[in-house]
């Protein structure tokens, strides 16, 4: 049997104030290449690469940000059909800004073509392990 409810407790402290606001996302897109300009500070950087190899011959498609190259995929050769060999890559990284500039995501090789896009988003911080 339940016993009789006890008096109401004392009041507790006021909590941390939170964010005064959301982090502001950006987005870019473009052929092998997509660039967008954000103030100084810490981003996650998430994108795709949807490429395609035009040549008779085995090529390598590479995408970097910053320069800094992330990833890299052999891509078939061109096919009887006239098809190169397509494949979507992920994209990811971190960049540090110590002052206003832009991000980039490039991607390139012998006869590659596609498609990019890529999301920006500030963070507080970047910590590694």
């Amino acid at each position: 049997v339940p016993g009789v409810k006890g008096d109401k407790g004392d009041k507790g402290d006021t909590g941390a104030a939170g964010s005064a606001s959301l982090p502001v996302l950006h987005r870019a897109s473009g052929n092998l290449s997509s660039v967008v300009n954000e103030p100084a500070g810490k981003y996650l950087v998430v994108g795709s690469a949807d490429l395609q190899n035009n040549d008779g011959d085995r090529q390598i498609a590479s995408c970097s940000i910053q320069g800094e190259v992330v990833v890299s995929r052999y891509l078939g050769a061109v096919s009887s059909s006239s098809v190169g060999d397509e494949d979507v890559m992920p994209v990811l990284g971190t960049v540090n800004l110590a002052a206003a500039g832009t991000i980039t995501l490039l991607c390139s090789g012998f006869t590659i073509t596609g498609f990019t896009r890529m999301f920006v988003i500030p963070v507080a911080s970047v910590v590694n392990g």
